[in-house]
């Protein structure tokens, strides 16, 4: 019995000697975020609203280890959110945004068993969103439109898993804006039938906890592949 005992310490410790993260080390890796949004309104009459839509984000990065839990992660990252409602009168309203990320992260890293990891990453990034929604009748004929441009400064807080998978590769899964706070600067144009455009700007500060209104689009999935470092 003790021998197999000390052959279970021997096998975990080997295990994670191995997965240690080392300083120095360079990777390069990308992550994927992906959901999709179906809804349908019936209020029992023959007012029905059908939704379906899908949010992907993609986010490749280059990540130093300053130590063997702590990494700098710089990051740029894309984002694409598209949905259709088709109301009860045959009316289509249609909404597509695009965001960029330009981006800084630190994030600490605890050992947990063997190879698998906890982590804890502040991102500090900026961010500009260009979105379109357009509104048209059962006769395919556009009766309203707005266009946004809006740039933001953004801080989260996020929750993950890593696995070393081998001495090059890792996979990693997180929680994004578990914590976040931004500071928006907004600009849009409406335009709708037999009305004068209208164009509005301002500032807009929003914050929050994540797990509110919790949706897939908020789990990370990655890849990190590593380029350098002690063997």
């Amino acid at each position: 019995m003790k021998k197999i005992i000390l052959t279970v310490i021997t096998v975990l410790s080997l295990a994670s000697v191995e997965a240690q993260f080392e300083k120095g080390s360079k990777w390069i890796g990308g992550s994927l975020n992906f959901s999709v949004n179906t809804n349908e309104l019936n209020n029992g009459n023959t007012n029905v609203n059908k939704t379906n839509g899908f949010t992907i984000g993609l986010r490749p990065s280059i990540n130093t280890f300053k130590s063997d839990k702590i990494m700098n992660t710089f990051f740029i990252g894309y984002g694409y959110t598209g949905n259709k409602n088709k109301q009860n009168l045959g009316n289509i309203a249609k909404d597509n945004a695009h965001t960029l990320q330009v981006g800084f992260g630190k994030t600490y890293i605890n050992p947990l068993l063997g190879k698998i990891y906890s982590s804890i990453t502040t991102n500090i990034y900026g961010q500009y969103s260009y979105g379109k929604s357009t509104q048209n009748n059962n006769s395919g004929l556009m009766v309203a439109e707005s266009i946004y441009n809006n740039y933001s400064a953004n801080v989260n807080l996020s929750l993950g898993l890593m696995y070393r998978a081998s001495d090059r590769f890792a996979v990693t899964t997180s929680l994004n804006n578990f914590l976040y706070g931004s500071i928006i600067s907004n600009n849009q144009k409406n335009n709708s039938t037999g009305n004068p455009e209208v164009t509005s700007k301002g500032f807009e500060v929003t914050g929050g906890f994540g797990l509110s209104g919790f949706n897939l689009g908020n789990l990370q999935f990655g890849l990190m592949y590593r380029l350098k470092g002690k063997h």
